[in-house]
């Protein structure tokens, strides 16, 4: 995917807050980074990254889109609605990417 279609792509998704194509963007980079740690810990990482982490990519992007403002956030009840992010490192996405290792 391109960045425009990736813009795209969670824009369809997010629809309880307004955000920016900007925001996105910079959403999309913290999480390509995140990716980037994960996969390629020792260094070695392609630019662009490779596009069979766009659709996580997105997941992160939007995951911490939906958590802004509220970031960390361990308990909340409001109008009879609870929230509970007792874990924001998003390792259920991240868990899914095998890091590339080589030989020395």
């Amino acid at each position: 995917m391109t960045e425009v279609e990736k813009i795209a792509f969670c824009k369809l998704l997010i629809t309880d807050v307004s955000v920016t194509d900007d925001q996105i963007s910079a959403y999309l980079a913290i999480a390509a980074d995140k990716i980037t740690d994960r996969v390629y810990p020792f260094g070695g990482a392609p630019d662009p990254l490779p596009t069979i982490y766009d659709y996580p990519q997105c997941e992160l992007c939007i995951r911490m889109i939906a958590r802004r403002g509220g970031e960390g956030e361990i308990t909340h009840s409001e109008n009879g609605i609870s929230r509970t992010y007792g874990n924001v490192d998003d390792e259920d996405i991240l868990a899914g990417l095998t890091p590339y290792v080589g030989v020395i």
